[in-house]
This record gives C-alpha cells, sequence and structure tokens, in this order.
C-alpha cells in the first residue's frame, strides 16, 4: 500500500540522514495511519536527528502506549532520556535489550548512540 512506501521510504532517508525528506515522508505516513506505531517510531528517530528531544521523546512515548514492548521506542526513548539528563534512561535501555539483545546496532545505524 500506497502508505507503507512513504514509511519505508521515510526509513531509509533517515538511515542515510536526510532527516528533511525523512519527515516529509514520515508525516504522509502518519496522516493516512495515525494508530500504526511504526510512524510515531521513526518520526521520534527523525526528531533525534535533529536534536529535538523533547519530540522525539514525545513520540517514542506515544509509540509505547501503542506497544510497550517496542524495542526500538524504548532504547532510543532511553538514549534521549540520558542526553536530557534523566537517568531512567537506564531503564528504558535496559529493557530494550533484554526484549533484542541485538538493538544497539540498529539504533546505532539511525544515530541513536548514549553518550
Amino acid at each position: 500500500n500506497n502508505a507503507d512506501l512513504h514509511l519505508m521510504r521515510a526509513s531509509a532517508y533517515l538511515l542515510q540522514r536526510d532527516t528533511e525528506r525523512g519527515l516529509a515522508d514520515i508525516a504522509t505516513y502518519i496522516g493516512r495511519k495515525p494508530d500504526e506505531v511504526a510512524g510515531y517510531r521513526v518520526r521520534g528517530l527523525g526528531y533525534f536527528q535533529r536534536g529535538l528531544m523533547v519530540l522525539a521523546k514525545e513520540d517514542f512515548a506515544r509509540c509505547l502506549k501503542l506497544n510497550g514492548s517496542d524495542a526500538q521506542a524504548l532504547y532510543a526513548q532511553g538514549v534521549a532520556r540520558e542526553l536530557t539528563g534523566d537517568a531512567g534512561g537506564k531503564d528504558d535501555i535496559s529493557e530494550a535489550l533484554r526484549i533484542d539483545p541485538t538493538i544497539t546496532e540498529l539504533m546505532t545505524a539511525f544515530g541513536v548512540v548514549r553518550k
């Protein structure tokens, strides 16, 4: 479906650090599928790449409200929390690693890196 193409393309743009086009595509996806977890996760990653940690954390929290065991959102939220001085981010990261022990490699590819 056409919306899913926007999701895949947004992810590809973010992997290439083309956040402007990634955020544009994910906005289209969210507009068409507002209840899908992936949209908020990917938009959160775009905000993270831009350094917009408040917006990133809001999207990761929304993602986790829809699916509390989303390892990508947990890990990214944890790193965003740590980068903004919230020591509780460590718990999010630990839970993400429990769910998916390989999550660090994927998140690093998106630029989500701990201090």
